[in-house]
Order: structure tokens, then sequence, then C-alpha cells
């Protein structure tokens, strides 16, 4: 029996802290099996996604 491949979806992902928005509206696609670096200044966002 093969194995699932799945793919990880994201869609209109929204956060703020306070009045500051740090994802708005963040839409990707992770495909199985690839690797995906995240980059960008302090403050973007980043961790908030993972």
């Amino acid at each position: 029996m093969g194995a699932i491949v799945m793919d990880i979806v994201v869609k209109n992902v929204c956060k703020s802290f306070g009045d500051k928005k740090v994802l708005e509206n963040f839409n990707a696609c992770f495909s199985a099996g690839s690797r995906t670096c995240i980059m960008g200044p302090s403050g973007c966002g980043k961790t908030t996604l993972a």
C-alpha cells in the first residue's frame, strides 16, 4: 500500500498584535517533501506563521 502524500495549504491567514498587523491575507502552498525558507525583517510575522 502506498504512502499518503499531503500538501499544506494556508489561505487568507491574518494576525494582529494590538494595532500591528503581522500577517494580512497570507496565502501559500507547501508541497510534501519540499523545504521552504521563510525570510523577512524583524516583526514581519515569520514566527507567527510557524
